[in-house]
């Protein structure tokens, strides 16, 4: 019986890397990136995955110099767009949401950036996070893509646990 629950235990945790494992990481080249946000470190410097998160934008501008960024996170937000621009982003091709809370306020409310006519963005967050992402931007009828930014190892088994929490709250309930 132990050695059940061990490995129930095992696919738990790793069921937020296995379901981001199905998406494809490319972006699709999409005009429109959304980096979400996730909590600073105490000084108010970003956190190793915050930094992850950023560093997986900057590596997509180098496909595209004509991208619009949209950070977004109440808090983190404005550190997020210093740190895009500290390394080599223009101001003006970074938009700031910083009033959600959680990952579907993050796409909800960066949602309403969003030029009119547009259905469709990539989504650029943390392995462990990019499946949960993905399926709130669909529920609310968008078109997206993600990028996954790999999750520091020291973090990876504590973002994981929390991840499988938050996918049973969005099956439940929808966001």
């Amino acid at each position: 019986m132990r050695i059940h629950l061990t490995y129930l235990l095992l696919l738990l945790v790793s069921l937020p890397l296995l379901l981001a494992s199905w998406l494809p990481s490319n972006g699709h080249e999409d005009p429109i990136v959304i980096v979400l946000g996730t909590k600073l470190n105490e000084d108010g410097t970003p956190s190793s995955l915050l930094k992850s998160r950023l560093d997986a934008a900057l590596a997509y501008a180098n496909i595209d110099e004509g991208i619009t960024y949209i950070v977004s996170g109440a808090g983190e937000a404005a550190v997020m767009k210093e740190y895009l621009m500290e390394n080599g982003i223009d101001e003006k091709q970074i938009k700031v949401e910083d009033k959600a809370v959680n990952t579907y306020e993050n796409i909800l409310f960066s949602a309403k950036l969003l030029p009119d006519d547009s259905s469709s963005f990539t989504i650029i967050s943390s392995d462990f996070h990019v499946y949960r992402a993905q399926a709130m931007a669909s529920s609310l009828g968008y078109n997206v893509h993600v990028i996954s930014a790999e999750t520091p190892f020291l973090d990876r088994l504590y973002w994981q646990i929390r991840e499988v929490a938050a996918l049973a709250k969005f099956w439940m309930t929808g966001s």
